[in-house]
């Protein structure tokens, strides 16, 4: 089911006449996956549920739209805006109730995906330890989820670029409207978190999902967002409305895609996030590639007296053979590149501040059972192109400046991915490299039951600045 959202109170602008629910998706999904649409054939004119006598066909087909904001469209004027925990409310009734509707199985649960705020009322409805404490809920008990799966949602809340910090204090005082909803006082609230606990931390208030189950699809494209104030309020490292450093849930899988928070070039019917959606929901192979710890062996090329590497930016584009798209863009031109801090250590060498950490690049997931079945092909095939660029620090007499240096790594990856992971190894080249049949030792490519740690050093024209340096890959079976 989804949780759509598109209520222009608690933004900073409106795009009511866009709209914001999930017509590609729904529309995709029925089609691709022989999915049932419950809309206009189980649930009554006021959005409820019907008898599981008027249901045929398989539960686990069915797809339910909780338009939790239709009536809050009706509001006027001064009217109180019900609070995250209302729609959370309605969230848990509307399961219940669907839950009836398929016959009550025991195995009952459910996979919730959410644009902007539903993925915040998504989030109260599991970390709320209140919620089912409220006398309109005694009589229910929580409905089970499976995953979680987020467009743009604001999971650190709304905000403002540099040097508007004071709107964001004023915003969380006055509260017109409901536009505290996204302060951080009001969601430590709503998400039963406490002071010490970041916003985007997640923590079931049941024994529900954990960050393994959730997804967070970031957008990177400011300027295609239709509402000019919010988009220059908020700035350009954001979707136009949610900041990129705000729109994911803390050690969930996620992707960055250059598309708008929502509007004719949104993140909700681009092809990136379908691509990822479904790969996430019937997948069963779930990978995951970092590069491990960084450390430069000799100074680079151009480097001068009174000049340090401050850091590496990291871009990164990850494609699956196939698909019209990439997966995964964080590139420095979106301002959503990955920045690995870098200080001196021993014998003139530069190392990660945090030496022994792995730098997450991208988590996915693969289709093999439909790939083996479409095309007979038994690889996955997938590139990751990678560009690792220094960023100098020149200390003189006066000031301190930084500049950009030349890549010192800029290559792709070609990996080939077996659908029986057990008995074959993945294969894998860089670039032009004639390795297509390389595989990784033995010792590196372990598997039990999928699951499998890959090491893949970096090129050899990239080996004379880093030592004992490349990627490393995960594998293991996703259900």
């Amino acid at each position: 089911m989804d949780l759509s959202w598109d209520q222009p109170q608690y933004k900073l602008g409106s795009d009511v006449a866009l709209g914001c629910i999930f017509e590609s998706p729904v529309v995709r999904l029925i089609e691709d996956e022989g999915y049932v649409n419950t809309f206009n054939r189980y649930l009554t004119s006021t959005n409820e549920p019907i008898s599981r006598s008027e249901l045929d066909g398989d539960w686990r087909k069915t797809l339910w739209i909780f338009r939790f904001y239709d009536s809050e469209s009706q509001l006027q004027g001064v009217a109180r805006r019900p609070e995250v925990e209302d729609y959370a409310e309605k969230l848990a009734i509307f399961l219940h109730k669907m839950k009836l509707a398929c016959g009550s199985p025991k195995e009952f649960k459910v996979n919730l995906v959410a644009h902007s705020m539903g993925g915040l009322v998504a989030r109260c409805y599991l970390q709320n330890r209140s919620l089912f404490k409220r006398s309109t809920l005694r009589p229910y008990l929580p409905t089970p989820v499976n995953t979680l799966f987020t467009y743009g949602t604001p999971h650190k809340g709304f905000v403002f670029r540099h040097g508007l910090g004071w709107a964001e204090d004023i915003r969380d005082l006055i509260g017109f409207q409901g536009s505290d909803t996204f302060g951080p006082g009001t969601m430590r609230r709503f998400l039963s978190l406490n002071k010490k606990q970041e916003l985007h931390e997640f923590k079931a208030a049941r024994n529900d999902i954990n960050e393994d189950k959730i997804f967070c699809l970031i957008g990177t494209n400011y300027k295609d967002y239709v509402i000019w104030v919010s988009k220059h309020a908020v700035g350009p490292a954001s979707d136009g409305l949610v900041a990129i450093e705000s729109a994911y849930i803390q050690n969930s899988a996620r992707a960055y895609v250059h598309r708008a928070h929502s509007g004719p070039f949104g993140l909700v019917n681009s092809e990136e996030g379908y691509q990822n959606l479904v790969r996430f929901l019937f997948g069963d192979i779930r990978f995951e590639v970092s590069l491990a710890p960084m450390t430069v062996e000799r100074d680079l090329p151009n480097l001068n007296l009174g000049e340090e590497i401050e850091y590496l930016e990291i871009n990164v584009h990850v494609a699956i053979r196939g698909l019209p798209t990439y997966l995964n863009t964080r590139r420095d031109i979106d301002n959503s590149s990955i920045i690995v801090p870098i200080r001196r250590g021993a014998n003139g060498t530069y190392v990660q501040k945090e030496s022994r950490k792995e730098t997450h690049l991208f988590t996915g997931f693969l289709r093999s059972l439909k790939t083996a079945t479409n095309g007979g092909d038994r690889y996955l095939r997938a590139a990751i192109q990678i560009k690792v660029v220094p960023h100098y620090t020149h200390t003189g007499l006066v000031r301190t400046s930084r500049f950009e240096g030349e890549a010192i790594l800029n290559d792709r990856l070609h990996l080939a991915v077996p659908v029986n992971l057990d008995l074959n190894g993945i294969r894998y080249r860089w670039g032009e490299q004639s390795n297509e049949d390389s595989v990784p030792t033995a010792q590196e490519a372990q598997i039990t039951n999928g699951t499998g740690t890959f090491h893949f050093p970096f090129p050899v024209d990239s080996r004379d600045y880093f030592c004992c340096n490349g990627l490393i890959l995960r594998t293991r079976r996703w259900e």
